[in-house]
């Protein structure tokens, strides 16, 4: 408890600090402007230091309060921008569900004397340029188009599930870059990697890929970290010809609704 003690102490001296040498850069540029024009600075910009550097007992408790309002406004307006960013990607969801989905998968299957089948991913980590339609979906809104990918596949019972995992995973990872004391960006990248590469690997077992677990895992985390939109573009495209071509692998096929399986209609015979 001491050793807490001591260590709080230690970030409300080194807030202080930080708080003072703002006052000193503001306090030079008064200092420089007022050579420049030839004025003298007020008494409020003279900074006046009188007795010992170590704070006192009103300052702690006085930096304690500052510390939990802070706390509390940060964790108040994270709130309101999730709420925003889902109330927004919802709309975005719903909008693909009622009108979007279906027209991806009307076009015709076509496979050329060269198609490699579906042993592999069937386009390129890089080409997302020949899919605009996708690609835009995915830039805009990537929870969408992943939670597609997953329902489409079976991988979840429910699109919205598969929305809101990929959503949350993507806020608060985006989150921790805001803090200026640690790696944010990278806990992002891993946070993104490890689950994506995870339900990668489900893709890869479920079309049974001749590539999949071991280097693999490896490789498609490093994908989801470092370029994931271009990645779910990739699959985007694959289970789309999966499902035009009526591939067992595909548990849902056009027309059908976010909802879980029991709640579809079932097929005639």
């Amino acid at each position: 408890a001491e050793e807490g003690r001591v260590d709080r102490w230690h970030s409300l001296l080194a807030h202080a600090k930080r708080r003072a040498m703002s006052k000193l850069k503001l306090l030079q540029v008064s200092s420089l402007l007022s050579r420049v024009t030839g004025r003298a600075p007020a008494a409020e910009e003279v900074l006046v230091i009188d007795g010992p550097l170590t704070p006192t007992e009103a300052q702690r408790e006085q930096w304690e309060r500052e510390q939990h309002q802070m706390e509390w406004a940060i964790g108040i307006s994270w709130l309101f921008s999730l709420g925003i960013w889902l109330a927004l990607g919802s709309l975005a969801a719903r909008y693909w569900l009622d009108s979007g989905r279906d027209a991806n998968y009307s076009a015709p299957f076509e496979a050329s004397a060269e198609d490699p089948g579906f042993t592999d991913f069937r386009a390129g980590i890089c080409e997302w340029f020949q899919r605009p339609d996708i690609s835009c979906w995915v830039w805009f809104c990537p929870a969408v188009r992943w939670a597609e990918n997953m329902w489409t596949m079976g991988l979840f019972r429910s699109f919205w599930f598969a929305f809101l995992l990929f959503a949350m995973v993507n806020f608060i990872g985006g989150s921790t870059q805001e803090d200026d004391t640690s790696l944010g960006w990278l806990e992002h990248m891993m946070l993104m990697g490890i689950v994506g590469a995870g339900f990668r690997q489900e893709l890869r077992e479920k079309f049974q890929m001749g590539a999949r677990g071991g280097a693999t895992y490896v490789k498609d985390c490093l994908l989801y970290s470092c370029c994931m939109c271009c990645t779910v573009v990739q699959e985007a495209r694959m289970i789309e010809d999966a499902v035009r071509k009526g591939h067992p692998a595909v548990a849902h096929k056009a027309g059908e609704t976010g909802k879980a399986p029991e709640q579809q209609q079932a097929p005639s015979a």
